[in-house]
């Protein structure tokens, strides 16, 4: 009768190594940060309205895949309109999206559109004068960010420059 203990035991014991083996590489990172830990950073920014060539959106959230304002109905808003602007990256979690979409119905001058790049950040919010990047959906920190825009009203104007 042959024995298979040794082979088992030599095949066992030759997986176990001073652990300069290469190891599973771990798990990646979420693409978005975990409700109640995301972090967001502010830095200034400078908006330029478009001479003409601009449309008012219709509407305050855009999904992924819908048609959303152009880059110059987006400026427009932001320097004519003292609108927020917010790109979130169209791969989000549903359940991230519905809040963003909530969260721009409550607020005032606010339009949520996707990101036109799948290497933008996850959230990012603009005033004509403010960025804000985020690693995931804050209603909090957006709202925080959209009421420091103070009061400027904008003068009225046609709907299409």
């Amino acid at each position: 009768m042959r024995r298979a203990f040794p082979v088992l035991a030599v095949l066992v014991l030759t997986g176990c190594g001073d652990g300069s083996a290469p190891r599973p590489a771990a798990t990646p990172a979420p693409t978005f940060a975990p409700i109640g830990r995301v972090t967001c950073s502010e830095n200034a920014y400078a908006a330029r309205a478009p001479e003409s060539g601009w449309t008012h959106p219709r509407q305050t959230y855009y999904t992924p895949g819908q048609q959303a304002p152009s880059e110059a109905d987006l400026q427009h808003l932001l320097v004519e309109d003292a609108a927020v602007v917010v790109r979130y990256r169209a791969e989000a979690p549903r359940v991230r999206r519905e809040a963003l979409r909530d969260w721009a119905a409550t607020q005032r001058s606010v339009v949520a559109v996707p990101a036109e790049s799948g290497e933008a950040p996850q959230v990012e919010a603009f005033t004509s004068n403010r960025h804000l990047t985020c690693d995931g959906v804050d209603d909090g920190q957006l709202t925080v960010f959209a009421e420091r825009r103070g009061s400027a009203a904008a003068e009225p104007h046609d709907d299409t420059g």
